[in-house]
């Protein structure tokens, strides 16, 4: 199989559009590609993700707290299709990626397992043809072993869940249980979550110590918290009024102790949903997720009590088009969020960070209504832009690109529609921010496209 490897060094541009200068890392250019497989934390203080894009081609990205590029490399191969769904980092800091490898003119799939050593440097690639019709979802490492979730629509395989031994390529199966999510314990047990609300916990020889199910579904996303001996988990609650998204708690004796429904932690009126939670160091719930909000998916991480499950902080960040936050990672200062957006031309994957309590504004429903109040068309534009308020803005107005270049700064007295040019600027995603006399911060993206 020929492959092309490349591995690049560059820096990148903070944006600072914002207080605390969180800044945004735009994994490569437009295309079309799947979602971010993950985002993971490495032991040397740096943030890995990955994606496929066209179909035909692994991005792997390492980038730094500063927003450094560490490296970059790409395995491409026209005559083949690629999916990775999970990715995790072995004790040597090698990081392996899992999911799918298919050939253009077959119909038989295979499941798929690559590593890159610390360097970003290629060095291990195994397609399980043994295994057809099937992927790896999740992979993880457990009890010194490499443990792999193998899914199949085709009933080629009873097993789900196999150890990995990555110097003789075997497999090894272990269990039946198709779970969605996986916490370990100080006694080396591990608790699983299924789609349908189940809970497993195993030993280290994956035999059942217990099983409860307490009626939840579309179980993710699990955390552990060791300070307080909580499991936090997203799912639907099947006996709320409304089956609403939100997230669960459960003891270590795995009774079912409460439930914070999503209008209670991210009070939006259109709702959204929950894709990854974590406990940060001072207790509180952090929430990656996605808010509809005006007929639209925005992107968002929220900062709950962790009592009450009200938000206390967080950001949402309101572009047009369709955006996701698939994950949040805690960092030494702040977090970090691997998002997706989609706009009218194809796709984009950024590595968001942002400040400790979210970004620079606090959740409430004042914000929610304060950023609705602007206006910005036509969306996207071309030669100019409109901008109006409900009521008249005093304030200061900038816009930058993608790379963090201050592209128009001015100070305006908006009494009613103000009008733009925008004709002399390259075509591509912009930011605009405006601060009124009050303080009030509106943050707006658009899209420049040029016939």
């Amino acid at each position: 199989m020929k492959k092309i490897l490349l591995i690049t060094l560059c820096f990148v541009t903070l944006l600072n559009y914002a207080q605390n200068d969180p800044w945004v890392y735009v994994m490569d250019e437009l295309g079309v590609s799947t979602h971010p497989a993950k985002l993971i934390r490495t032991k040397d203080n740096c943030l890995v993700s990955a994606f496929v894009k066209d179909y035909n081609s692994i991005f792997v990205y390492k980038v730094s707290m500063q927003g450094e590029l560490v490296w970059k490399s790409i395995i491409q191969d026209t005559a083949y299709r690629y999916s990775i769904y999970d990715m995790i980092e072995l004790p040597d800091s090698s990081i392996l990626f899992v999911g799918q490898h298919q050939a253009n003119n077959s119909i038989d799939y295979y499941p798929y397992v690559v590593q890159f050593n610390a360097n970003g440097e290629l060095v291990k690639e195994i397609v399980f043809d043994s295994f057809s019709l099937g992927h790896f979802a999740l992979v993880d490492y457990f009890f010194d072993n490499i443990q792999v979730r193998f899914d199949t629509g085709y009933g080629k395989s009873d097993y789900k869940i196999f150890t990995l031994n990555l110097e003789s390529e075997a497999l090894t199966p272990r269990s039946k249980i198709r779970y969605t999510s996986m916490v370990k314990f100080e006694d080396e047990s591990i608790l699983l979550s299924t789609y349908d609300g189940d809970f497993i916990k195993l030993n280290t020889n994956f035999d059942t110590l217990q099983y409860e199910n307490h009626n939840l579904s579309i179980v993710k996303s699990l955390f552990y918290d060791i300070n307080r001996e909580l499991i936090y988990g997203v799912g639907i609650d099947s006996d709320s009024a409304n089956s609403s998204w939100g997230v669960f708690v459960l003891n270590k004796d795995l009774d079912y102790t409460r439930f914070f429904p999503f209008d209670t932690l991210c009070p939006q009126k259109d709702g959204g949903t929950i894709h990854d939670i974590l406990i940060n160091e001072a207790g509180n719930l952090v929430l990656a997720g996605t808010i509809r909000f005006m007929y639209e998916d925005h992107a968002s991480i929220y900062i709950n009590d962790i009592n009450t499950g009200k938000p206390i902080g967080g950001h949402i960040f309101y572009e047009s088009g369709v955006q996701y936050s698939f994950q949040v990672k805690e960092l030494d200062y702040g977090y970090a969020l691997l998002q997706y957006y989609m706009n009218v031309e194809q796709s984009q994957k950024y590595i968001v960070r942002v400040s400790a309590d979210g970004d620079f504004n606090s959740i409430n429903e004042e914000q929610f209504e304060a950023t609705n109040d602007l206006y910005v068309f036509p969306n996207p534009a071309s030669s100019h832009i409109s901008l109006q308020f409900k009521e008249p803005k005093q304030g200061h107005l900038i816009i930058f690109n993608m790379q963090g270049e201050n592209v128009l700064e001015s100070n305006l007295d908006m009494n009613k529609q103000h009008i733009i040019d925008i004709s002399y600027l390259m075509a591509g995603h912009y930011m605009l921010q405006f601060l009124d006399n009050n303080n009030i911060r509106y943050n707006k993206q658009f899209l420049i496209l040029k016939l």
